[in-house]
């Protein structure tokens, strides 16, 4: 490949490329089918990019390298990604999902969540190759928006352990995130005359939306549905929950059937219930058999402890009567802020924003709390500090972002690259 990795042109026309290839397969996080085309997709591009790859964790985890041996061996930095997303709705979105170039931006889903990131970090390494002499790898994930057996599988299967790692999917430097965990709460029907809830809807649901549209449907046929703005669960502030308002508009003709339900839902502020100092949103909602079952996806702050996470939940189910299953518990992570490699990445950050940051905690929960460093993983982009950017629109409808931006961060990938690895 005859490229001038310092010719922004260029490097624009491959981002551009490669984007737009891995954007127009849908590979959400159940589309087994989807994953295996992205990732055949992926072994392409890394061909014409002269790196080899490897498949392992059952061919649920990608490995990318420009030397075969670095499989093997103890290297000095993994780039952690994924070539998952969640889902989308068509109706949704005015540009397209599967990948569209419009106003000096790219759209579709993925473009930051975590498709580009993948792109920037191949090209990042492909520039650096001549100037970097520590061996590298790139892990790309396939289950990163769902439950993480890929890093259980890949983590049991003893691969060589690299000294650092960072995700390539958050905001800025980070030096750790809030855990996470999804917690299900039944409700028994309570009562069963009158006009009954049959369902409550939720397009393109997923355990980590905020979702933007809910609907609720009645026995007699009737339909009542609301409207607010989708956004990560990680950022609740960013939406506009419409589970939460549909059951304000419902709960007066429904309250009888699942009281200790509306009572909940009514009881949530400022994205966070009482007694609790992380955060946590109702995403997801149904019905069956009489038992109405809602999802409320926690963030648990770094510092939380296991044991005392329990005991709230315990105490919560309670107050409600209801009953509680844990369907995904990830407590936090967090490393060292003094590490050479969050130190490497503040001076490339100011180098190409222009502006210092510092190391901040991730208000979600990536893939740093699952893979094994010898001295940990971190967070490093692909967007900017919150100061320095603009709405983060991972995960939204529309989701979609600046060539200019990209580039920017390719620039800094490449700064801490030559950094680090010389």
């Amino acid at each position: 490949m005859n490229i001038n990795w310092n010719n922004h042109f260029q490097v624009q026309k491959l981002i551009e490329n490669f984007s737009l290839r891995l954007l127009k397969i849908s590979s959400i996080t159940s589309n087994s089918i989807g994953i295996k085309k992205a990732f055949y997709e992926l072994e392409k591009i890394c061909e014409e990019l002269g790196f080899c790859y490897d498949y392992q964790a059952n061919g649920m985890i990608m490995r990318i390298t420009n030397n075969p041996i670095n499989f093997n061996i103890n290297c000095r930095l993994a780039l952690i990604c994924h070539i998952d997303t969640v889902e989308f709705d068509v109706s949704k979105w005015t540009h397209n999902p599967l990948g569209e170039i419009k106003y000096g931006r790219i759209f579709g889903r993925g473009i930051i969540d975590d498709k580009g990131a993948i792109v920037l970090s191949l090209l990042s390494a492909k520039a650096c190759e001549d100037h970097i002499h520590k061996p590298w790898i790139i892990i790309v994930g396939s289950s990163e928006e769902g439950i993480w057996l890929d890093m259980e599988t890949y983590r049991a299967e003893n691969h060589p352990i690299p000294d650092y790692a960072t995700t390539i999917d958050g905001d800025g430097v980070q030096a750790g995130c809030r855990g996470t965990a999804n917690v299900l709460f039944s409700f028994k029907r309570q009562c069963s005359n009158g006009n009954l809830l049959k369902k409550i809807c939720i397009p393109g649901k997923a355990n980590n939306i905020i979702p933007g549209n809910a609907i609720a449907i009645f026995s007699d046929g009737m339909q009542i549905s609301s409207s607010g703005k989708a956004c990560h669960s990680s950022i609740p502030q960013n939406g506009d929950n419409a589970l939460i308002s549909l059951s304000k508009m419902i709960e007066s003709d429904c309250y009888k059937q699942f009281p200790n339900f509306f009572t909940l839902m009514k009881n949530f502020e400022n994205y966070t219930l009482s007694n609790f100092q992380g955060s946590v949103s109702p995403t997801t909602c149904q019905i069956h058999d009489n038992l109405l079952t809602v999802n409320l996806n926690f963030r648990l702050p770094i510092g939380t402890h296991q044991k005392d996470f329990l005991d709230f939940l315990s105490k919560l189910a309670s107050k409600y009567s209801a009953k509680f299953e844990i369907s995904n518990l990830i407590m936090p992570g967090f490393m060292d802020i003094n590490s050479p490699m969050i130190k490497s990445q503040l001076r490339a950050y100011k180098q190409v924003i222009g502006s210092t940051t510092t190391a901040t905690v991730a208000p979600g929960t990536g893939y740093n709390s699952a893979f094994e460093a010898k001295y940990g993983c971190n967070i490093f982009g692909p967007r900017f500090a919150l100061k320095d950017d603009e709405e983060d629109l991972c995960h939204s409808d529309n989701e979609n972002r600046s060539i200019d931006d990209l580039l920017k961060f390719y620039q800094m990938l490449c700064i801490f690259m030559k950094d680090f690895l010389s």
